[in-house]
C-alpha cells in the first residue's frame, strides 16, 4: 500500500477545498452559494444560513425542509448554484462588514462535511475576498 505524505494530504484538502464559497450583492439582495459548496454538502434537498456576528462568519448548512430558515436546492446540472433573494441578511452582512453597496463580493470558505457545513469568513482578507465592479 502506498503511503500518502502530510503534504499531499493537505494539498488534496486544498484541492477539495477550493471554489467553495459564496457571493453576495446589496443592491439586488442575493446570496449565491457556489456548486462547490453544494457539492461539498453533498447537495442537500435544503440549506440555511448561520450568520455569527462576533466571529464575522455565515455559514451554510445542510437541513431539512421543516427546520427554520431552509432554502430549497435545485437539481444539480452544469450551471446550478443555489440562489436566494433576502435582502434583510444581505443588508446586515454589509453593515456590519462595512462594504461598499456598489460592489459585490465573492468570499472563499472551508467545508466541515462531519456537521454538513460549510463556513464562509465575511472579513475581508487576501485569500478569502474578491470584489466584482
Amino acid at each position: 500500500m502506498r503511503e500518502v505524505s502530510n503534504m499531499q494530504k493537505t494539498e488534496q484538502k486544498t484541492e477539495q477545498q477550493a471554489g467553495l464559497g459564496m457571493s453576495f450583492c446589496e443592491e439586488e439582495g442575493r446570496i449565491t452559494v457556489f456548486r462547490k459548496t453544494l457539492e461539498a454538502l453533498e447537495w442537500p434537498s435544503h440549506y440555511r444560513f448561520l450568520y455569527n456576528r462576533k466571529m464575522k462568519q455565515i455559514a451554510v448548512q445542510a437541513c431539512g425542509a421543516e427546520e427554520s430558515g431552509a432554502h430549497r436546492v435545485g437539481k444539480p446540472d452544469e450551471s446550478n448554484s443555489g440562489e436566494i433573494k433576502c435582502m434583510a441578511l444581505v443588508r446586515m452582512i454589509y453593515g456590519d462588514s462595512g462594504w461598499d453597496k456598489k460592489m459585490s463580493y465573492r468570499l472563499i470558505g472551508r467545508a466541515f462535511p462531519q456537521q454538513r457545513l460549510a463556513i464562509i469568513w465575511t472579513t475581508p482578507c487576501k485569500e478569502s475576498l474578491q470584489l466584482v465592479a
